[in-house]
């Protein structure tokens, strides 16, 4: 039960989607995402990366 708690810097859609139980999503320093994966879809996590 070591390291149950990993935070990662991740830039994959797919790979946040599969390996990881929690997003939390920032722009600017600020959070504006922040939910369970199986609550999105990867429409919603590329939408991070748009709008800068």
């Amino acid at each position: 039960r070591r390291h149950e708690t990993v935070v990662l810097a991740l830039h994959n859609v797919e790979q946040a989607l599969t390996h990881c139980t929690r997003v939390v999503g920032l722009r600017e320093g600020r959070v504006v995402l922040d939910a369970a994966t199986h609550t999105l879809t990867a429409a919603q996590l590329q939408a991070l990366y748009q709008g800068h």
